[in-house]
């Protein structure tokens, strides 16, 4: 998944709306931080899924992130977002959420090409 690093994802919810990505074997602190990704909404649900992390916030958008190691750190790379404004009507509610890539699609390798093109 990410290689040799290992990491801790944090939800921020203060006055601004973040996700940072930390070194699990260091303090969480903000001189530690690895990554800082700006959202305009509070996050409701968090899905790790291979290399994809999907973040479902409280206005109704599930954004697609890539998690990409380099040799020194951890980055995420937004890779798409799709609204479901007039399909969940209360975003608060979902407790879930996940994904599936399409057999045919692993085989094929589409899915890699067509997320490393974002």
């Amino acid at each position: 998944m990410a290689g040799k690093h290992k990491y801790a994802l944090l939800k921020v919810s203060s006055n601004q709306f973040q996700l940072r990505l930390y070194s699990r074997d260091l303090e969480l602190s903000n001189q530690n931080v690895l990554h800082r990704e700006p959202l305009t909404s509070p996050v409701v649900i968090l899905s790790l899924v291979d290399n994809s992390l999907l973040v479902y916030t409280t206005d109704n958008t599930l954004l697609h992130y890539l998690v990409v190691p380099t040799a020194e750190t951890i980055k995420l790379h937004p890779a798409g977002s799709i609204s479901f404004d007039g399909v969940i009507a209360n975003p608060n509610a979902v407790r879930v959420l996940s994904w599936m890539v399409p057999s045919a699609q692993k085989r094929l390798f589409f899915w890699v090409t067509l997320m490393t093109v974002f």
